[in-house]
């Protein structure tokens, strides 16, 4: 009797534990979008996007904001203060703001009062009242005056020593934030002075004779190409590059053409898709015209995909053509044949991270991609691509053999194809396990646990590891920062308009990973994938200091921050005519632009 009455209290004390998580789950809610530290977006109704009254707005204070177009005469009057130092108060109070809210679960509790721009209500994050969170901070204002004067002083403080400048996106000028030509912009953000592209040209009227001075503190970019016998590495810098084109005017587009125009007798390509570069798609016609053989394989579902729309273009200039469709099996069909590589004469391989794109080749997309001059190296990307092309993808395809520690120069390499090699629990993780310094990874995308786990591993023994993961990702669901985050691991989400689409490791000044392989499950154990391991000091200092480049023109903000891919702090994204996070809309037609 007495089990049955402690087990009916347990049933009940969890029932009671149900009850208050389902309470407490709809009684709380998650913030999307800060317009100002006072002004905020909740999803009110579980849908993750922003609908009608669900603009909320703090009652009783406002704040300060970075917009150059809001009217702060009697604040600036009443306070004495410049133009300069009220942006600078409201570029800190909204990374506050972020901080303290952005995509965190809030409780909300209503006023009486709405107008049609905004519901009024209190906020609640933590178990802290956000009014109250941003009066301790110094950026809580009523009637123009702040409402705790100790903690205002030392934000102003701060502010005084920001460098900010306005960038006009649509003519890469920038200007002092009290420039009035800063103020007559369409579309501008607020950004430190550092993380001005190196080819950004300075307002001649606000700068004045000191624009030479004040242009030398814009971080230069570093050399993207590291040659090596007969490897040679290329990485594109998306913050140069705001806005795709089809020009095929990039170092990697040109090597592209040179390399088919080479060419004698075979191409065969591994596409997971193909958007037009008429240069491109010409050197392959006159490829065709002078005898050379074009093969293709590439994903089913990809001459349906809006983002490839021009696939049907390079299947119709290939001589024969395969997709990974399984009239057996659905599942299989499902998983994607994700491999960019290109094989030329059966005697040298091009691959990595780059789709063969407009937003792939013209650099507007960061990607690391090898050209690999080997009959050993190229005879393993010939098997991979005959077993997809006589119709074995993704789980049905054999085991690579003879695929490590292949010599070629001073460098040795290894290559793995996905799902069969196993890529990450046999390759990438061993590595994280043995590294000593420094683990620095420049990717897309990251969500496997495994690999989630020997990285916080190498942080608790002492190794530097550092993340930039793209602006997209960090808002996806399974993605696995926030874990690393909350292990002490610096994980930054890039802010450019271009895609972070590498998928690279650097480990210790000796290693480097390239490759098309997104560090994920189905990466590992679905899609057709590939990876080249290269043990090269060179190779590994070089892509390191392009990693610590990148580290530094991000702002540090986006440390503890996710970002929204189209919005006014994604550089360049509202003005590109792409639309950076796939919702169907660009530029200033996307919400995150108005």
């Amino acid at each position: 009797m007495k089990n049955k009455i402690l087990t009916l209290i347990f049933i009940l004390i969890l029932l009671g534990l149900f009850c208050l998580e389902e309470n407490f789950r709809q009684n709380t809610n998650v913030v999307l979008k800060i317009n100002e530290p006072t002004i905020i977006e909740v999803d009110l109704n579980g849908n993750r996007k922003t609908d009608d009254n669900e603009v909320l707005c703090i009652p009783e204070i406002t704040s300060y904001t970075s917009d150059i177009k809001a009217d702060r005469t009697e604040l600036a009057f009443k306070n004495k203060l410049t133009t300069k130092e009220l942006i600078g108060l409201g570029y800190l109070a909204e990374e506050f703001a972020s901080k303290t809210l952005l995509d965190k679960e809030v409780k909300v509790k209503f006023t009486e009062k709405s107008t049609p721009e905004c519901r009024f209500a209190n906020i609640e994050v933590n178990g802290n009242d956000y009014a109250e969170l941003l009066k301790q901070n110094g950026f809580a204002i009523k009637d123009n005056t702040p409402l705790n004067p100790e903690s205002y002083k030392e934000q102003l403080e701060k502010a005084r020593n920001l460098d900010l400048v306005i960038l006009n996106h649509r003519n890469n000028k920038y200007h002092s934030p009290d420039c009035k030509f800063a103020k007559a912009a369409r579309d501008t953000a607020t950004i430190p002075r550092r993380q001005l592209l190196s080819n950004a040209v300075p307002c001649k009227v606000c700068l004045g004779k000191n624009t030479a001075n004040q242009s030398e503190d814009i971080l230069k970019p570093v050399p993207t190409i590291s040659a090596s016998g007969d490897i040679q590495i290329y990485l594109t810098d998306f913050t140069t590059q705001l806005k795709p084109d089809s020009n095929c005017i990039s170092t990697i587009c040109r090597t592209i053409v040179k390399n088919i125009n080479d060419t004698k007798e075979t191409i065969d390509m591994a596409a997971y898709g193909w958007e037009s570069v008429p240069v491109v798609e010409a050197a392959i016609s006159k490829a065709k015209a002078r005898g050379v053989k074009i093969r293709l394989v590439t994903d089913t579902k990809i001459p349906q995909d809006r983002h490839y729309p021009d696939s049907e273009k390079i299947i119709a200039l290939a001589d024969d053509y395969r997709t990974d469709f399984n009239p057996e099996s659905k599942i299989q069909t499902n998983y994607l044949m994700h491999n960019k590589f290109i094989i030329f004469d059966g005697k040298k391989v091009l691959t990595g991270s780059m789709n063969f794109s407009r937003t792939g080749l013209s650099g507007f997309n960061a990607n690391s991609i090898a050209v690999i001059n080997s009959l050993h190296i190229a005879k393993l990307y010939q098997n991979e691509f005959e077993q997809m092309f006589s119709g074995q993808f993704h789980t049905t395809k054999n085991k690579t053999e003879y695929n490590r520690n292949i010599k070629i120069g001073s460098s040795t390499l290894s290559v793995f194809f996905s799902p069969q090699d196993k890529t990450i629990v046999n390759a990438i993780i061993p590595l994280v396990n043995n590294a000593q310094k420094y683990i620095y990874i420049p990717t897309f995308v990251l969500t496997h646990q495994g690999l989630t786990d020997a990285l916080i591993n190498a942080k608790k023994r002492g190794v530097d590891v550092k993340v930039i993961i793209d602006g997209t990702s960090s808002n996806q669901i399974h993605t696995k920062h926030n874990l690393l985050r909350d292990a002490g691991i610096p994980v930054k989400a890039e802010n450019y308009a271009g895609k972070m689409h590498m998928k690279t490791i650097i480990i210790d000044d000796k290693y480097t990973c390239i490759g098309s392989m997104n560090f994920s499950n189905s990466g590992e154990n679905r899609n057709d994938e590939n990876m080249i391991l290269i043990e090269d000091t060179k190779f590994a200092e070089f892509y390191r200091d392009y990693f610590n480049y990148l580290w530094v023109k991000i702002p540090d903000k986006w440390l503890t921050q996710n970002i929204m891919a189209e919005s006014k702090d994604s550089i360049g994204s509202c003005s590109d005519g792409v639309d950076n996070d796939h919702d169907g809309k660009i530029d200033n037609l996307d919400d995150g632009c108005n």
